[in-house]
């Protein structure tokens, strides 16, 4: 933002001139991507602050030896609460500091200034998750694939007598009183077949609910998070300045 000095009113005296200047501000440019950046940078750097208090704090409430652990409803509530208020310190500090550093004396571009802030940080928190996870689910496929292949070729190299091992694997359990053909006639029964398709129903029923909820959430704490970035931005955008010279 540019600003040009005009002259409001000028007093000639005998002793001198004094002359009362006022600096109006000039619409050259809207949006300051030097604040915008650097209120994402305090975003995510308070974030990760914040976090590690949080994690200091309920490590510290864990203690197995005593039997003191909070137990996990309660533990995953507090952590949830923790969260969405570090989150939404974070923003409102990172939008104050993005209007402030915009330098432009208006209300609604101060606010702009917070929303960019805010967003630009959701979308990079959001591309580290995931790369980040990314990796980590590739390397354990990755592991998981050469466990395998070596699996199948520790098997190809050793020849034993299969049928010789199955029997007596099932001798040995119907001397512990397991019947393998009752367990296989069980398994195939129509009935045991329902009781397991409705047991499946109900747990993709119970993951449904808690993806819904989960998406709820994360819903809400955006838009809290981008009202947090654009209240900031607004508080803090600087006034207009007065100068006499």
């Amino acid at each position: 933002m540019n600003y040009q000095t005009g002259v409001a009113d000028t007093h000639h005296g005998v002793a001198g001139t004094h002359h009362a200047a006022v600096v109006t501000p000039t619409a050259t440019r809207r949006i300051s991507w030097g604040a915008v950046f650097a209120g994402v940078a305090i975003i995510l750097a308070v974030q990760i602050t914040l976090a590690l208090l949080g994690a200091a704090i309920g490590l510290g409430t864990v203690d197995p030896l005593a039997q003191e652990t909070p137990d996990a409803s309660t533990f995953g509530t507090a952590a949830g609460v923790y969260w969405g208020l570090s989150i939404l310190l974070s923003v409102l500090l990172g939008g104050w500091v993005a209007g402030r550093l915009a330098g432009i004396p208006r209300n609604f571009d101060g606010l702009i200034h917070g929303v960019l802030a805010w967003s630009v940080g959701t979308l990079l928190t959001v591309y580290l998750l995931t790369t980040s996870i990314g990796g980590l689910i590739g390397g354990a496929f990755g592991m998981v694939g050469n466990v395998a292949r070596t699996a199948t070729e520790a098997a190809s190299n050793t020849n034993p007598d299969m049928a010789g091992m199955a029997g007596a694997v099932t001798d040995k359990l119907k001397q512990s009183g397991i019947d393998v053909g009752r367990i296989k006639s069980e398994a195939q029964n129509p009935a045991n077949q329902q009781q397991a398709e409705q047991k499946a129903r109900e747990a993709a029923d119970r993951s449904a609910s808690v993806a819904s909820k989960a998406s709820l959430f994360a819903f809400l704490a955006l838009v809290l998070g981008a009202a947090a970035g654009a209240i900031g931005g607004r508080m803090g955008r600087p006034k207009e300045i007065l100068a006499v010279h």
